[in-house]
C-alpha cells in the first residue's frame, strides 16, 4: 500500500504527501461503536484534516449494510464528523445487478440510507472491460458533469481522461449496454450530453460495426445481438377488459 501511494503522489510538492495520514488500521476502528469513533475523533483534534476517508466502508462497521437501522448509525457518525468541519468520502462497492439501475446512487451495495446520505456520489464502472472505465456523477446541489472516460496509468496509478474518437465511442456503447435499445436522445441524456453528440458517436460505432441502427422512426440503436423491439403487453383488471400492446410506444393490434 506505501509502495502505491508513493508512486500516485509523485506529483505533488513534498509539502502535500506530508499532510497525509494513512492510518492503516486493518478493519479494527468501527464507526458504529463507541471506541472507534472516539479513536477517529481524537485523530480529527490531533491533526484537523480536510477530508477523511474510509476504504472500504465495508471494513469499517459491524452492522448489516442492507439493513437500514444498522447504516443510520453509521450515517450519524459520519455526520458526528462532518459537525467538525471536516468532508468525508466513502469508497464502496456496486450491488450485483447493479448495472441494470440508471440512478447513479443507487448502484450501491445495501440499503438505501447511503445514497439518501450522500451530497456528492461517483461511480466507476467498466466501459470496456478490462481496458477503460466510465466515470458518472450525481450530485444533490448542483448540476452532474458529463461522464467522463478514464484508464489507469500503469505507471503513476492514476486515472487520466481519454478524450479520442474510441474513448466516446465506448462511452456510447457502454449506455446502449446499460439500458437496452435507445435513441440518440435517450443516450446523450444519459451521458450529460447533447443529442447531436450522441447521434454522432452512435452513428460512428455503427460504422466500425460495433453497434447496429434500426432505420425508421425512431432511429434505434443496439448491440448486435440485443433486440431492436421492446414489446409491452397490458391487461386490464375488469374480467372482459381488452389486452392492449404496445411495441417501441406505439399502440399496436392485439392478435391472441
Amino acid at each position: 500500500m506505501q509502495g502505491r501511494f508513493a508512486r500516485q503522489v509523485r506529483v505533488y510538492p513534498d509539502e502535500a504527501q506530508r499532510r497525509v495520514l494513512s492510518a492503516s488500521v486493518y478493519s479494527s476502528v468501527k464507526l458504529d461503536n463507541a471506541e472507534g469513533a472516539a479513536t477517529i475523533h481524537a485523530w480529527i483534534d490531533q491533526y484537523k484534516p480536510d477530508l477523511v476517508i474510509v476504504d472500504p466502508l465495508a471494513n469499517f462497521h459491524v452492522g448489516d449494510e442492507n439493513v437500514a437501522q444498522d447504516m443510520s448509525k453509521v450515517t450519524t457518525a459520519l455526520d458526528d464528523i462532518r459537525a467538525k468541519g471536516v468532508a468525508v468520502a466513502l469508497v464502496h462497492h456496486h450491488g450485483k445487478g447493479s448495472t441494470r439501475s440508471g440512478n447513479v446512487g443507487y448502484k450501491a451495495r445495501g440499503s438505501s440510507v447511503l445514497p439518501g446520505w450522500y451530497d456528492s456520489h461517483m461511480s466507476l464502472e467498466w466501459a470496456e472491460p478490462q481496458k477503460t472505465v466510465r466515470l458518472r456523477f450525481e450530485l444533490r446541489h448542483d448540476q452532474a458533469p458529463e461522464d467522463m472516460i478514464l484508464k489507469l496509468n500503469p505507471n503513476t496509478l492514476l486515472f487520466e481522461p481519454q478524450t479520442d474518437e474510441a474513448s466516446q465511442i465506448s462511452l456510447v456503447i457502454a449506455t446502449v449496454r446499460e439500458l437496452g435499445p435507445s435513441e440518440a436522445e435517450q443516450v446523450g441524456e444519459h451521458c450529460g450530453k447533447t443529442r447531436q453528440w450522441a447521434s454522432d458517436w452512435l452513428n460512428a460505432a455503427v460504422d466500425q460495426q460495433k453497434l447496429v441502427r434500426r432505420e425508421g422512426r425512431p432511429v434505434i440503436y443496439s448491440l448486435f445481438g440485443q433486440p431492436t423491439e421492446t414489446t409491452v403487453i397490458v391487461n386490464t383488471n375488469t374480467a372482459d377488459g381488452p389486452v392492449r400492446v404496445w411495441q417501441d410506444g406505439v399502440e399496436v393490434p392485439y392478435e391472441d
